[in-house]
């Protein structure tokens, strides 16, 4: 089973669903029931170099592989899927679970971005920098 170590640069970068289904859910003071992804992430586990579930938010996760590759991930924010109801900004809120996964091919899962050499996170929407949030666990109060 793959974990966060492992992504190399040439990856292709990879989601199994919609994401900000949680950040929109909270918005309008509802409950979004996160998804199985089993099944994919069975799938995904046969060729992936590296793989997380999507709990702390799109910019952090991708921060947690990035790290332990050592590698930069380089994502294209219009790439994401965003579930009904979700904007951009949702994609910071976290606790959607689906799979983010470091592939060598797609593999007809939805491709948002590619494994680079360097070191962190490049987020860029339409070719411009953008910053999510993400969930802290030991945020300062």
């Amino acid at each position: 089973m793959p974990g966060r170590a492992g992504a190399r640069p040439g990856d292709t970068i990879v989601v199994t669903g919609a994401l900000g289904a949680s950040g929109a859910a909270f918005r309008e003071r509802r409950y979004a029931r996160p998804p199985l992804r089993l099944d994919e992430g069975r799938l995904l586990a046969r060729t992936a170099h590296a793989m997380l579930d999507l709990s702390d938010g799109l910019a952090r996760d991708a921060g947690h592989i990035a790290a332990r590759s050592g590698c930069r991930l380089a994502i294209d924010v219009e790439r994401v899927p965003l579930a009904p109801g979700a904007t951009i900004e949702d994609l910071g809120f976290g606790e959607d679970y689906e799979l983010l996964a470091a592939v060598p091919d797609a593999g007809g899962f939805t491709e948002i971005g590619r494994c680079e050499a360097g070191a962190g996170v490049e987020l860029r929407l339409h070719g411009e920098p953008v910053t999510l949030a993400g969930y802290e666990h030991f945020g300062r109060r």
